[in-house]
């Protein structure tokens, strides 16, 4: 059960990775520097785990077995492709993933800008006489600007068949098929010497539950030695599901060696 069991072959022709690890569908939007040390999104709707901005700006790459080819630097542009093993409806037998996932990304970047689009594609067929095929499919697009000490991160994620958090969210009785789902953030920081301080705002919507949200985060980290960083944390989180909505002041430290 191992998330990470990969094997990289490298060379000229770039890199090819067999085995089980991170998707490529919205991993460049985990990058914000808010989720990175911090925690954002934590509800017993989730299971009582932290989840960073999934669902309020972007999409769980989730770990899966899988083949990926990434490609050369090509002057600051790069691409990644690969096969995924697929996903079924959450929880429901009368699906069949009989292909692959096909996830890809392109990359540009510059000393200051990065700049990515990534999408994926998936076929679900039904046994169920009453439940249609469909296909599982969603695009994101972001960039990255970094300006001296001061850095800006934004993303846009739209979905339709699987909603804002992981692939298959959704069973048939849910009518999965039929989701169509977008979210997006925008984040700002600032480095002031060993500090950094920043804030972002984010929204998701899912039209097969009805469901918007949106969370504000305020964060700052301390970087005391090389291996000690010290965290703060305040943040909102709003949702049109009951019992839903919080408000949080958070406070620790990570160490790292």
């Amino acid at each position: 059960e191992s998330r990470v069991a990969d094997i990289a072959v490298s060379g000229d022709f770039g890199v090819l990775n067999i085995g089980k690890g991170v998707g490529i569908y919205g991993t460049l939007a985990i990058g914000d520097a808010g989720s990175a040390m911090g925690v954002g999104l934590f509800s017993p709707n989730q299971g009582d785990a932290t989840a960073g901005r999934i669902g309020n700006g972007y999409f769980y790459a989730n770990f899966n077995p899988r083949v990926i080819y990434t490609s050369p630097d090509m002057g600051g542009l790069q691409f990644k492709v690969g096969a995924f093993q697929p996903e079924k409806p959450d929880g429901n037998t009368d699906a069949l993933t009989e292909t692959p996932r096909l996830e890809a990304n392109v990359v540009w970047s510059s000393d200051m800008v990065t700049l990515w689009t990534s999408g994926f594609t998936q076929a679900v067929d039904s046994n169920d006489p009453a439940v249609d095929d469909f296909t599982m499919n969603g695009i994101d697009f972001g960039g990255a600007l970094a300006l001296g000490d001061l850095g800006l991160r934004a993303n846009y994620a739209m979905t339709q068949g699987t909603g804002n958090f992981v692939f298959g969210g959704h069973g048939f009785a849910g009518g999965a098929q039929e989701e169509d789902a977008d979210q997006w953030y925008v984040e700002g920081t600032y480095d002031i010497g060993r500090a950094t301080l920043g804030a972002s705002y984010g929204e998701g919507s899912d039209d097969l539950a009805d469901i918007d949200t949106d969370m504000t985060m305020i964060f700052a980290r301390y970087k005391a030695t090389d291996a000690w960083t010290i965290l703060a944390e305040i943040q909102d989180f709003s949702s049109d599901a009951p019992d839903s909505d919080y408000s949080a002041v958070i406070l620790g430290s990570q160490l790292t060696f």
